[in-house]
């Protein structure tokens, strides 16, 4: 008698325990995908910044250079 009841309540604790994987399964997958959209947002934004500047390095370089060769034929 004893053994048939630890085992019935053996079965409902292994259908307790993949009920509760499960939802924490669904849980894990409703939370990971926007945190996953929010972290290739945030991963674009920070590359199209770090071009942005990059691009605006590059065009002072470029503007610098050009104003030594215009002073360097003007000193000819």
């Amino acid at each position: 008698m004893q053994l048939a009841k630890l085992d019935t309540m053996t079965t409902h604790v292994q259908s307790v325990t993949a009920n509760v994987a499960n939802l924490a399964t669904v849980v894990s997958a409703a939370a990971a995908n926007p945190l996953v959209k929010v972290a290739a947002f945030t991963y674009g934004v920070r590359r199209a910044a770090a071009a942005r500047r990059q691009a605006d390095t590059d065009r002072e370089v470029r503007a610098t250079l050009k104003e030594q060769r215009r002073a360097r034929r003007g000193a000819h």
